[in-house]
């Protein structure tokens, strides 16, 4: 199963717009939006660093990331429309355009 895991950094004004994006994000909009994108987990958290806050992204994928990136650009979801044109400006981000490239795998067995 594909994975995507990313951290992005957090403007030290906007952990408490993330804080509250988090909530939001569990409306039942959300978990509709992310399975028909073929999206079958994901765990966001919130890492407090000396050097500021990160957001630790985890996302399981039914299908090659590519492709979910790029159903997500095109998709008239409210949610993923909003994450395309208020998110960057409400969370200090600007949403990935490619997938993370992995450096290190190992598969338990």
């Amino acid at each position: 199963m594909p994975i995507i895991v990313c951290a992005l950094s957090i403007p030290p004004d906007k952990a408490d717009a993330w804080e509250a994006a988090a909530t939001d994000l569990k409306s039942d909009q959300h978990p509709d939006a992310r399975r028909r994108l073929g999206i079958s987990r994901e765990l966001v958290s919130l890492q407090r660093l000396p050097v500021g806050d990160v957001a630790v992204v985890y996302i399981e994928l039914a299908l090659d990331p590519g492709q979910i990136l790029m159903r997500m650009q095109s998709s008239d979801s409210p949610f993923y429309c909003w994450l395309a044109q208020e998110a960057p400006q409400a969370l200090g981000i600007t949403p990935p355009q490619s997938p993370p490239r992995p450096l290190l795998e190992w598969p338990a067995r």
